[in-house]
């Protein structure tokens, strides 16, 4: 059975893989038609774009003959046999005169890794034949505003004017002739019909100047495939697993000739034997009161050794804590200590600041070395609270000063006109005030004032008088 499955395993393995390779080229395939709207195949449109490149010429100007070609609207029902009859042609590159010298050459020395067939396009020489009453020609439209419309017209009339038949007796007098299920027949009595792919699989349709027909039926296509590439992967799943197992029937069956007895894989017997003497114990146990007590003494004991056990875990790791509080304790002390010892002669004068601004931030309190950080927090933030507090007061008073020095200025204007409202100008505005009290001014202003007052009222009085003579 292991021989058939991975026979049977390999040819799903082999169709999984040529699926997966069509599917690819169908992918790819649509790819390249939803960037274009002619039906040619993706390595036919690729041999003309390496051509048109190297040549540097424009791929519009020498087009497929299928990219021209389209069956009627209305004869839809003889397109299938259209195409399997104009597929080479269809394929067919049109190349016109004026390239086909560097066409001719350039096909010549490469590689093409593939079949291409081209017409050399030159001015028509000959006229379109009279056509039969029922010629397929009459079922084909030339694509009007091409270049290639005269020349194809022809070309089509001479290759393809077969009578499209409708019954076998006229099939069967016609001299050419093509029926709608795809069988040619030919001068000469051949006749042909090849019927490797579908006649209504649109995917290998190459007429026309419109490929949506196309495109959805590669789409559909794809889908189905995809479809039975998941059947497909399912039962290789499947069969792979059976496999597995297989493979571990046989492991498991090699490894019976360890075993020369059968007692050594009667586990059910050992089982029931254990079975049996549990049960012969739970009875023992419940029929004897010496061994039932026994039994909760020692349930009580293993209950007390489980509680001390864990007692001694909890006291063990408050040891551990302890002793990494110890440890921190330790090392912050030696911190401490060096501080003392590098600093201390130089910083003793302020300890009685500190001391007192400590009583005054803090309190009365307890310190511990756990809380000393937290102190020294609170402290620092106290002080530099106390600092910004005293930095306000001296912006104010900066700003009283500055404003007084303004006022005098505004009132003295002759004596300050080369001195600044500033703080940094105090020196000058003191200048002034010291010459001011050493001519001591303020006392010759009372005195002014004295016999200013007095001049004024013997003067009005003098005036009074002399104003009294003269009346």
């Amino acid at each position: 059975r292991e021989a058939a499955v991975q026979n049977e395993l390999t040819e799903f393995k082999v169709a999984f893989a040529q699926g997966r390779q069509e599917h690819e080229a169908l992918v790819e395939e649509i790819h390249s038609l939803k960037a274009r709207r002619s039906n040619i195949e993706a390595h036919q449109i690729a041999m003309r774009a390496a051509l048109c490149e190297a040549l540097h010429l424009r791929e519009a100007d020498m087009p497929f003959a299928g990219e021209l070609i389209q069956v009627r609207e209305d004869e839809r029902d003889w397109e299938g046999a259209a195409e399997r009859l104009l597929r080479n042609f269809g394929l067919s590159l049109l190349v016109p005169d004026d390239h086909y010298a560097k066409v001719s050459d350039w096909v010549d020395r490469t590689q093409l890794k593939g079949r291409l067939v081209y017409f050399r396009v030159r001015p028509a020489r000959r006229d379109a034949p009279t056509l039969h009453p029922d010629s397929l020609v009459h079922k084909l439209t030339v694509k009007p505003d091409s270049p290639f419309y005269a020349w194809l017209e022809r070309e089509v009339a001479h290759r393809f004017d077969v009578a499209c038949c409708s019954s076998g007796e006229q099939f069967r007098r016609e001299t050419r002739a093509i029926t709608r299920a795809g069988q040619v027949k030919a001068p000469g009595e051949r006749h042909e019909k090849d019927d490797r792919h579908r006649l209504d699989d649109r995917s290998r349709y190459v007429l026309g100047w419109s490929n949506e027909a196309k495109i959805a039926a590669l789409q559909a296509k794809a889908r189905t495939l995809e479809s039975r590439l998941g059947e497909i992967g399912g039962r290789i799943a499947a069969l792979q697993k059976e496999q597995q197992s297989a493979r571990e029937r046989v492991q498991a069956l090699s490894r019976l000739e360890e075993y020369r007895d059968f007692a050594d894989l009667d586990w059910k017997s050992a089982a029931a034997e254990i079975e049996r003497l549990q049960d012969e114990k739970r009875a023992l146990e419940a029929a004897s009161d010496v061994l039932q007590m026994l039994a909760e003494r020692l349930k009580a004991l293993e209950s007390d050794w489980v509680a001390t056990a864990r007692t001694l875990k909890e006291r063990e790791r408050e040891q551990a804590q302890a002793a990494l509080k110890k440890e921190q304790a330790q090392a912050l002390l030696e911190q401490a200590r060096a501080v003392l010892r590098d600093g201390l002669a130089a910083h003793a004068a302020h300890f009685e600041t500190i001391e007192w601004a400590r009583l005054e931030a803090l309190g009365e309190h307890q310190l511990s070395v756990e809380s000393c950080d937290n102190r020294e927090q609170d402290m620092r933030k106290w002080l530099q609270d106390r600092i910004d507090a005293e930095d306000k007061k001296l912006a104010r008073l900066r700003e009283k000063i500055v404003k007084a020095m303004a006022e005098y200025k505004d009132a003295f204007k002759l004596d300050t006109q080369e001195v600044d409202a500033s703080v940094e100008a105090a020196f000058e505005y003191r200048a002034m005030l010291e010459r001011l009290n050493a001519d001591d001014l303020p006392r010759f202003e009372a005195r002014f004032k004295e016999l200013l007052n007095e001049n004024t009222i013997r003067e009005v009085a003098n005036f009074q008088s002399q104003l009294a003579r003269e009346r």
